[in-house]
């Protein structure tokens, strides 16, 4: 039983989306279209 695994991939997957969701906050302050970097 590794529940560590579900943890470490739950961590990330939090980190990618609190990423995207601060852009996103970003670009509706500035009344701007959501652009994403890359």
């Amino acid at each position: 039983y590794r529940a560590w695994i579900q943890w470490t991939c739950g961590i990330v997957q939090s980190l990618l989306y609190a990423d995207f969701f601060y852009l996103y906050l970003k670009a509706r302050a500035n009344g701007k279209k959501l652009v994403l970097p890359g």
